[in-house]
This record gives structure tokens, C-alpha cells and sequence, in this order.
């Protein structure tokens, strides 16, 4: 357990700190033999504590009183399992969605990295990379976070993006291009078929417009703000979220 997953000896309430000590308990905790001191122990001294300073309660003090949840975070199966087979375990998992995200034209490592995380919390199919050999990098995986033992990935190098994306065309697949054009449609208004594939573009230039003449449709994000555009992984975020509430969530 991480450090800052502990939780707090001041959040336990006189029902949880006593239920230790109740003589009809299946089972009974062994205090230390080594510790004289942990035999002596009686139940009912944090709540003691937190009487004795109840004139001294801060507004802090009396939010935690009313605690009910704590975080809950997993860890993945590939660093708690020592001799885990990630390859087997990836085939196992057959609930990932036939969505393909292609990330060949996103120069910025920490954004691919933040792609595939992304990608593989929300089981996208397979994610497309420009080089295979960025997932060995310690700036890829700082924002993976071991995303990249769980999915598949496939290299496409941009130079043979036109011929990948006409494959998946013929292949049965939508193509969508996540770019502002002049016909353009709203993220919210377009309807997802299972088979998507979703091109992302880079993050200065955008998708080039020999690519945005063979797609299928091009959707942008509804903006509010002054701003012209999101970070590439935020925007591509958003499409693979409204993918996934369409194609994976609906009822």
C-alpha cells in the first residue's frame, strides 16, 4: 500500500475502534509478543482523544467527522502477480471494443503516453502508434503507467498512414478525423458504428489534408472558451469517452 493511501487514525469512529474488542469475534488479533506495550492497549482512545479537543475542533476537524468514503485504487494485475503472462492475460480479455485510435501524427511523447492510458481505461481495441519502440522510453511510460503491457498496439509510420487508413476503409471501418474543417461536425451530434477508426492529428499542424480527403467524416469538440483548441490528449479523450458511451455503456 502507498504511503498516501493510509488512512488516517482520526477517521475511525468508537464503532470501528471497539469492534476489535468485542469477546464474541470468530477470530481474535495476536498483539506482539515483542511489544509489551501493544498488550496494554484498550479500545476507545482515539475517540477519547478527539473528546478532549472538542472546543478546539477546526472547520478541517469537523469536515472529517463526516467522512464516509475513502479512495480506492487498484493496482494492476501485471505489478501485483509476480510471473504473470501478459500476453495471456491481454488475449483473455475479450471485452475490448473494435474502436482503433491512431495517434501516427502526434509528435509529443507524454501525449502518447497519456493516449494509451486512456485507450486501455476505457478498452479501446488497438491503439496505433507512430514507433513501437516509444513505449520503451521513461517519458512515454511516466504517463502510461503500464497501459502499454495491456493493449494492443500496432506501428504505422506517418509516411504509411494514406495506406493503412484506405486498408481499414476496405476493412468495413468508419473513418473519422478529430479536426476543426469547414464541414466539420459536432463530436455530440455524430453517431459511432462499432467499427470506428479515429485519426488524430498532430499537435501544431493538425491532420494534413491529403488524410481529411479520404476520411469518412471529420468531428470537432463543441468550445465555449477564447481558446482555439484542446491538447491533442485531451481532445482525443473526449472522442474515445463518446465512443465508448455509445458503442460500450449504452443499454
Amino acid at each position: 500500500m502507498m504511503p498516501e493511501q493510509l488512512i488516517p487514525a482520526d477517521l475511525f469512529i468508537e464503532a470501528n475502534a471497539t469492534l476489535w474488542a468485542r469477546p464474541n469475534l470468530p477470530y481474535k488479533l495476536k498483539p506482539s509478543a515483542d511489544r509489551q506495550g501493544l498488550q496494554e492497549l484498550v479500545p476507545g482512545a482515539w475517540k477519547a482523544s478527539k473528546m478532549k479537543n472538542t472546543s478546539q475542533k477546526s472547520d478541517a476537524d469537523s469536515a472529517f467527522d463526516s467522512v464516509n468514503d475513502v479512495q480506492k485504487k487498484i493496482v494492476p494485475a501485471g505489478e501485483s502477480i509476480p510471473g504473470l503472462d501478459v500476453d495471456a492475460f491481454q488475449r483473455m480479455n475479450l471485452n475490448r471494443s473494435k474502436l482503433i485510435l491512431v495517434t501516427s501524427l502526434v509528435n509529443k511523447v507524454p501525449n502518447l503516453g497519456g493516449l494509451c492510458r486512456t485507450s486501455e481505461i476505457f478498452a479501446v481495441g488497438t491503439v496505433v502508434l507512430p514507433n513501437l519502440q516509444l513505449t520503451e522510453t521513461k517519458e512515454f511510460q511516466n504517463l502510461s503507467v503500464t497501459a502499454q503491457k495491456w493493449l494492443n498496439i500496432e506501428e504505422v509510420r506517418p509516411y504509411h498512414l494514406k495506406e493503412y487508413l484506405m486498408r481499414k476503409r476496405h476493412d468495413g471501418y468508419l473513418l473519422v478525423g478529430l479536426e476543426q474543417t469547414a464541414n466539420s461536425k459536432s463530436l455530440t451530434d455524430c453517431k459511432f458504428p462499432p467499427e470506428t477508426l479515429i485519426l488524430l492529428g498532430n499537435e501544431r499542424s493538425g491532420i494534413p489534408v491529403e488524410l481529411i480527403n479520404i476520411l469518412d467524416v471529420c468531428v470537432e469538440i463543441p468550445q465555449l472558451g477564447v481558446l482555439r483548441s484542446l491538447n491533442v490528449h485531451v481532445s482525443g479523450a473526449l472522442a474515445v469517452w463518446e465512443y465508448t458511451k455509445q458503442c460500450m455503456m449504452s443499454s
